[in-house]
């Protein structure tokens, strides 16, 4: 079986390289110079940075890789060995955060001891997973669990490991991204979630942001246009028009981001 290089990852003077089904590579980014290496099992898992440390999955299970030499600090095998999809870490409160299919864990970073770990109500057999990481805002972390025609997202107390509540999406893949402190997906229109309660604001094609709305028309689920509106005035200040806008990844320093279709462009407003 043909093994790929994966996406690039640059992290200070390293350029962080996996090689599917096979290792993490550290790369210096000026010469190319292996610097390191460790066999993961790699996926398609983004790499996480902090404090001197590299945490990522591979098949192998949760990895604590020290930057500088390479060497495992700590790896956590797969608990379930049927797990349908992989998602990558995250790092808060001195955690590193994995969900798996059957799971969600909180491992202490330093030593990879289990911190707390809630169950889920979900099970591979059904074709159920966890594929992305868990976002972290303020207190809580949300998980997005792909159900067959839905999705169901989880907002899980750091702290505790307790389950805050629990509510449904309408999307099979939701893609969430935070903007301005919101949890927002936009693949079925801009829907945003009360991060308290959970609630979903259905069907919510703008966005407001600093002053500006960002409105896909028209409403529902295909959308060509974008506007960006200033709210003090109620006037438009620009349009974007493609077939096939998707979602907006996220808005900050001036700058919006949106995609079209999964074959399309990506723009940077």
């Amino acid at each position: 079986m043909e093994k790929r290089l994966l996406h690039p990852y640059l992290h200070g003077d390293i350029v962080y390289v996996e090689r599917e089904y096979g290792s993490l590579f550290a790369l210096e980014a000026t010469t190319g110079k292996i610097r390191w290496w460790v066999d993961t099992r790699a996926t398609f898992v983004e790499p996480v940075f902090s404090d001197g440390k590299v945490y990522t999955v591979g098949r192998l299970g949760l990895f604590a890789i020290d930057e500088r030499t390479g060497n495992v600090i700590w790896h956590v095998a797969e608990t379930n060995l049927q797990n349908r999809f992989r998602a990558g870490p995250s790092v808060a409160n001195n955690m590193v955060l994995w969900p798996q299919d059957d799971a969600f864990y909180a491992y202490d970073a330093l030593t990879g001891n289990v911190v707390w770990k809630l169950l889920l109500s979900i099970g591979p057999k059904h074709g159920y997973g966890i594929s992305e990481p868990a976002i972290v805002i303020g207190e809580c972390a949300y998980v997005v669990e792909h159900r067959p025609g839905s999705s169901l997202l989880y907002a899980v107390s750091i702290e505790t490991g307790l389950l805050r509540w629990q509510t449904s999406l309408d999307e099979i893949y939701p893609r969430l991204t935070v903007v301005d402190g919101h949890l927002v997906t936009s693949l079925n229109g801009l829907i945003q979630i009360d991060l308290e309660t959970g609630k979903v604001q259905e069907n919510a094609n703008h966005l407001s942001i600093n002053g500006t709305t960002y409105q896909f028309e028209p409403k529902g689920l295909y959308h060509d246009t974008l506007l960006a509106i200033e709210e003090s005035r109620n006037q438009t200040r620009w349009i974007v028009q493609h077939p096939a806008l998707s979602e907006i990844l996220a808005v900050g320093n001036g700058i919006v981001y949106i995609t079209a279709t999964i074959t399309g462009p990506f723009y940077t407003l």
